[in-house]
């Protein structure tokens, strides 16, 4: 990749050489260099962990539709910057060759659909289309100003035309926005699981009642103490006895859609029981007693691994300090707590849910991308090479642990990317929506493609990922 003169300094930060690290970003602790130099360690030790296991090809690698996500419609200037650009982004994912597409949508918006109404599901929460319309399937929105829920159901409507008409592949999960409970008039941290349960079941029964089994799979709830912990940390029986609910009230009205739930480890970023997610994780693949794997672990099963087809795991960064080969030692910490026989008897299907690079961030604070020093739109990961090692690291990982899928968090990147680090975050500020203006595949996203071709187009058996490493052709 050819870059322009004024951007010499970023020749030179890279996973493997840090030489100019200073000059693209100044102070931080840690320093770019030493992110970049942790993460290249990290990986190589990952790669040499995996050299000799076999590595099949892995059956789907996706990511998320990122303008149909539900954590970015949560106001209607929200939906009007991102909604429109939903089934531009799924061509733009079908052209490189993701035609099994992951959506995680504002489930509150079924609110507006004719199957919330009083007469079917009735929802907790009222419609915001304009006179209260209740909107059927692929109906045009009212005239005048429709609210945040109406017109993200109009486009999510427009989303499964799109994918039916185009062969791909839709597969849905709850996102567990605090916004999606808000909505119901309830407080955040003062939640019971039948509050829960009345709030969220109503408009997921809708939304299956719009488009059944075109939603192919749907993750029930994610993270007990990470994701879902931001609406409520629901105990293991609770959180077991929400996750066995939908997965029922979805069969009884699309039987072929698989069930699923999703965990989380040292992502989160503890790693010991039961402040992780493992006492879940053991509940859920039904260990009969889970005290046996961890003392911690005393919950007697409640039925989760009978009413899932599967279970997701959510793998980030679970620390700003990248040092010592950290990113090594968590993804070990998932094959021994989570992949591991004794932690899933019953052998379910295992995914990756949502992953990405480990965030560049203050020692000091939890390694969210709000957190980051530089959000994922910013191009130093894409010239400094960490994106598309990071790719093919984790892809050949996932692949040496009988991972089914991998489907990633943000997947703007593919698509877009900024030299402005004031405005690179992929949660705070508009970088996403100025991205949806540019689309266009990018080197990350050739990569990602290339990986989908395994082993034809990747490095396999003992090679080993050098500074002067070709990915793909």
């Amino acid at each position: 990749m050819a870059l322009p003169a004024a951007c010499c300094a970023y020749c030179q930060c890279t996973l493997w050489n840090q030489s100019t690290c200073s000059s693209v970003y100044s102070g931080g602790n840690p320093t770019l260099g030493q992110y970049l130099s942790n993460e290249w360690s990290s990986y190589n030790q990952v790669n040499a962990a995996n050299a000799a296991k076999p590595q099949p090809k892995i059956p789907i690698l996706t990511g998320q539709i990122a303008p149909a996500n539900g954590s970015y419609l949560t106001t209607i200037g929200q939906v009007a910057a991102l909604a429109p650009y939903i089934t531009t982004y799924m061509a733009w994912m079908k052209g490189i060759g993701i035609t099994t597409q992951d959506w995680f949508g504002q489930t509150t918006a079924m609110a507006a659909s004719v199957q919330c109404n009083p007469s079917n599901y009735n929802c907790p929460v009222p419609s915001d289309c304009v006179g209260g319309v209740y909107l059927a399937l692929n109906q045009a929105l009212p005239a005048g100003a429709n609210g945040p829920l109406c017109t993200a159901l109009y486009y999510y409507d427009k989303m499964f035309a799109y994918a039916a008409a185009n062969g791909i592949t839709i597969r849905g999960g709850f996102p567990e926005d605090t916004a999606q409970v808000t909505a119901c008039g309830l407080t955040p941290g003062s939640i019971t699981k039948a509050q829960f349960i009345a709030c969220i079941g109503p408009p997921t029964q809708a939304e299956f009642a719009r488009y059944g089994s075109a939603i192919t799979r749907y993750q029930a709830m994610i993270e007990p103490v990470a994701g879902a912990a931001g609406i409520e940390q629901f105990s293991v029986s609770d959180f077991g006895a929400i996750v066995v609910y939908i997965s029922g009230v979805i069969r009884a009205i699309s039987p072929s859609t698989k069930i699923g739930a999703a965990y989380t480890g040292m992502s989160w970023p503890t790693s010991a029981a039961p402040n992780s997610d493992l006492c879940y994780w053991l509940d859920a693949t039904g260990v009969a007693n889970p005290s046996l794997v961890n003392s911690a672990c005393t919950t007697s099963p409640t039925g989760v691994s009978a009413a899932v087809d599967y279970v997701n795991i959510d793998v980030f960064g679970g620390t700003c300090d990248q040092s010592g080969n950290a990113y090594a030692t968590e993804l070990l910490w998932f094959q021994d707590n989570f992949l591991s026989a004794a932690a899933n008897p019953n052998n379910l299907p295992v995914f990756v849910g949502q992953a990405d690079p480990p965030r560049w961030c203050s020692v000091s604070l939890r390694p969210t991308e709000q957190n980051a020093y530089l959000g994922c739109l910013d191009m130093v990961w894409d010239t400094s090479g960490l994106r598309p090692v990071w790719q093919q690291t984790f892809v050949g990982w996932a692949s040496a642990n009988n991972i089914g899928s991998v489907s990633l968090y943000f997947t703007i990147p593919w698509f877009g990317g900024t030299s402005n680090q004031s405005n690179d975050n992929c949660v705070l500020g508009n970088a996403v929506a100025n991205a949806m203006t540019t689309l266009s595949p990018n080197a990350n996203a050739a990569n990602w493609e290339q990986l989908k071709n395994w082993w034809t187009e990747s490095l396999q058996g003992s090679s080993s990922l050098t500074g002067s490493a070709h990915l793909g052709h």
